[in-house]
């Protein structure tokens, strides 16, 4: 940590003398504005909300899955025959249209003779509950586990969503059928049914994953953590959202580092088809069946629905794009327009002796004040992500150095300069703000390229978004001061 702060020091003392030089006449004030945003990620370090991933939360797999022996005998000859007529199946489904089904889905169905399939999903929450999108800010989103009748989820899956649905049967033992089913009724028992939801860690899909491993004795786990993954979360995420730029973009955001690590096949298991492919390729090691040869748990994969080609929706990528080239020509678009609406205004106000008439100030005053605004509002939810949360995926999150509830400071210059009388003076302090945005972002792109095993976060696309316009703003369009001069009186007037 002590070279990281020596590093940290002198990289600002550079930013300063670089400042000061380049500027000396703005306020101290936009400066200090510079150095906290680049203090920002480091307030969060006594963060109540930081646990280890491994700390123990509520009704978790290990907590409910250890000492559960899903080899034991059924005993009686009722039981016994009871679990020779049991089917078990996973059931994968494809991406849907809202942002929560965007990754997919999986459950698992239990099949009796003589009666309904039921599903047992544990991807259930409520939007309509108290404080859910504040729980869900905290990261204190409750997911519950359900039965329900699997052909009446089947076909509203198929029917009225319109989303891919596939089926396979997992090959088990009669016994561990059984042990499977009393321990899924055990977990949809009250008080057992809740779970703290994580996207990555804990979801519909890694609680049935973790459930094939302690059936398998923890060989699923075993060989699963062997195989190196494809990607990183980030690489995941991107491959779901990609047809949806906005929201790509406020991921991508709220996302630290933490999510740029590389994955191993286990972790990759988040996703339903990679658990659904994973349960195809694993080869189970049972010692006295099939002589001892690896086995299948599954085979067949039984297609209930297909979508693909139809254009119901944005195909899932096969692989990650690449974000910084169009985001990069986002930011440049997004500099020159702003650009050019300065110049007009510039250039109205010198034919109207220095104060411009009110349309061209309101077509620029205007959108970037709400642009920095909305920016402002983002930023403030990452704030509370990394302060007061337990999404473990917002700490330490680089974005924050440069896009930060100071914009709020830009903002209200923007909108002065749409409807107050000083348009003079606050088209110079937006200039000077947006040169410590432009400062800070700089000195965050120095430390990622001289220190990149640290700042590994993948967020050029963010820089590529937003660093075009603070330089356009701060340095190439910016106005020039006023001159004072004295008269003869001793006065000054300005010039």
């Amino acid at each position: 940590m002590e070279p990281f702060l020596k590093h940290l020091v002198a990289t600002l003392s550079l930013c300063y003398d670089v400042f000061m030089s380049s500027c000396g006449f703005v306020r101290a004030k936009f400066f200090i504005a510079a150095l906290v945003s680049l203090i920002l990620p480091v307030l969060h370090l006594g963060a109540v909300s930081m646990l280890p991933r491994e700390t123990p939360t509520l009704n978790s797999s290990r907590t409910l899955l250890e000492g559960w022996d899903f080899t034991a005998e059924a005993g009686t000859s009722e039981r016994q025959a009871y679990a020779e007529g049991l089917t078990v199946k996973l059931q994968t489904i494809g991406n849907g249209d809202a942002v929560w089904e965007w990754f997919g889905h999986s459950a698992i169905v239990i099949e009796e003779p003589d009666k309904r399939p039921v599903m047992f999903d544990y991807g259930i929450f409520d939007l309509a509950s108290d404080n859910f999108f504040f729980d869900f800010a905290r990261g204190r989103m409750l997911y519950r586990v359900i039965s329900s009748d699997a052909l009446w989820r089947q076909d509203w899956s198929t029917d009225v969503q319109r989303r891919d649905v596939r089926t396979m049967e997992i090959e088990l033992s009669p016994d561990m059928k059984l042990a499977l089913v009393e321990f899924l009724v055990y977990n949809t028992s009250p008080g057992n049914d809740t779970y703290l939801y994580h996207h990555y860690y804990d979801n519909c899909a890694t609680r049935i994953r973790d459930i094939i491993d302690a059936m398998t004795g923890g060989q699923f786990g075993e060989w699963a953590r062997s195989i190196p993954g494809t990607g990183t979360y980030r690489d995941h995420v991107r491959r779901h959202s990609y047809a949806s730029p906005l929201w790509a973009w406020l991921l991508d955001y709220l996302q630290s580092s933490v999510i740029d690590k590389p994955l191993t096949l286990w972790e990759e298991m988040f996703l339903p088809e990679i658990l659904e492919q994973a349960i195809l390729d694993f080869p189970l090691k049972n010692e006295g069946v099939n002589g001892g040869n690896a086995t299948a748990l599954a085979t067949v994969v039984n297609v209930i629905s297909d979508t693909t080609g139809q254009g119901i929706r944005p195909e899932v990528a096969d692989t990650a794009p690449i974000f910084v080239t169009r985001t990069l020509i986002f930011g440049v678009a997004l500099a020159v327009f702003f650009g050019f609406l300065h110049y007009l205004l510039i250039r109205t106000k010198r034919k109207s002796d220095g104060h411009s008439p009110i349309l061209p100030r309101i077509l620029y005053g205007v959108p970037l004040g709400l642009l920095f605004l909305a920016l402002s509002f983002v930023s403030l939810l990452l704030l509370f992500m990394m302060f007061f949360s337990t999404h473990d995926v917002a700490w330490w999150n680089e974005n924050i150095i440069f896009i930060n509830p100071l914009l709020i400071i830009p903002a209200v210059y923007a909108f002065r300069i749409a409807f107050g009388r000083k348009e003079h003076e606050c088209l110079v302090k937006l200039s000077a703000s947006m040169r410590c945005f432009a400062l800070a972002t700089c000195a965050l792109m120095i430390f990622k390229c001289l220190f990149s095993d640290t700042f590994f976060q993948m967020n050029w696309n963010i820089i590529a978004s937003i660093f075009p316009l603070y330089a356009v703003l701060g340095w190439l369009v910016r106005p020039s001061l006023p001159l004072k001069t004295k008269k003869s009186t001793g006065k000054l007037t300005e010039t």
